[in-house]
Parts: structure tokens; sequence; C-alpha cells
């Protein structure tokens, strides 16, 4: 039997637009390194570690987050380069003292009592964003999803008191 209180959702994240300079530019540096490796003593070094900043920059360019809404409990996975998986963040709903679209009037009555904002959406512009208050000893997070419609529609009825539409 399938349980209904499950939803997932993969959301790719937009590169920012400087990503592509930087990648431009750690390639010319890896260039660069090969040219100055004869010249140079320990020369070798720099190929190395130029190659390794290409990699790290290649990998955490291309970020994905999925979300799993399961029973009032969301987790945030974060997967760079489509091969590492990393939890991001584990939230318990009942903590949670509203969910409502971001820009929404019901948003903008918790901006004074939010400490800090963790952004989880595709940065895209037009997306249809959500943003959880999430306050757990005192301390208030905004969370921002972009959940798809089966997920809002499970957290409409597992929070049908804390869920706004407007």
């Amino acid at each position: 039997m399938i349980d209904n209180s499950y939803a997932e959702h993969l959301v790719k994240r937009k590169q920012p637009g400087y990503w592509l300079a930087v990648k431009a530019g750690m390639i010319l540096l890896f260039i660069l390194s090969l040219l100055l490796m004869a010249r140079i003593p320990f020369g070798f070094v720099l190929p190395v570690a130029a190659a390794a900043g290409i990699y790290l920059v290649f990998l955490n360019g291309d970020i994905e987050y999925e979300y799993l809404y399961i029973d009032r409990q969301l987790t945030v996975d974060r997967i760079a380069g489509k091969s590492r998986r990393r939890r991001a963040a584990e939230y318990d709903m009942a903590d949670v003292e509203a969910i409502a679209p971001m820009g929404s009037d019901r948003m903008k009555e918790f901006d004074r009592q939010v400490k800090s904002t963790v952004d989880f959406s595709s940065g895209a512009d037009g997306a249809r964003t959500y943003g959880i208050i999430h306050n757990r000893s005192g301390v208030c997070t905004r969370i921002i999803i972009e959940p798809d419609e089966r997920m809002i529609r499970l957290m409409k009825q597992s929070l049908p008191r804390k869920f706004f539409e407007y």
C-alpha cells in the first residue's frame, strides 16, 4: 500500500551570471600553469592545483535540491554535480508557524521576526516559491522552497491552519 503522506521533488539551482566567467578563468589558469610548468621549479604543482580547482568549480556549479516530505517532516538534500548528496536541512513541521507564497502579505508579517533566511529554491525568475516560517527554540528562520503541486497539497492537508495561499 502506498502512503499518501509522502512527496518528493527535485529542483535544479540556476547558476549565477558570473559562473561562466569563473569556469573560463579556471580553464585559462590551467593552460597558463601548463605553459609555466617548465620554467618554474616545482612547476608541476601548478597544473595539478589548477586541475583540482577546475574539478571543484565544475562540481559545485551544478547544484540540485531534493525535497522530501514525509509525515510532517521536511528534509532537504543538496546534490552537487549529480553525484554527491548531502543532507542540507531537516525540519519538523510541528515547529512551523506559517507556510505561504513568497511575496504574500502573510510572509511580510514575519519580516521583523525572521533572524535568518535559507534559500533552497532554483533561483529562477518567475519560480513559484513558498516560504516556511520555522521557529525552533525562539530562533525564527524563513525557508524558501519551490514545491510541486503534490507537496503543496500534502502540506495543506497536514497543516491546514498554518498553510496560506495568499
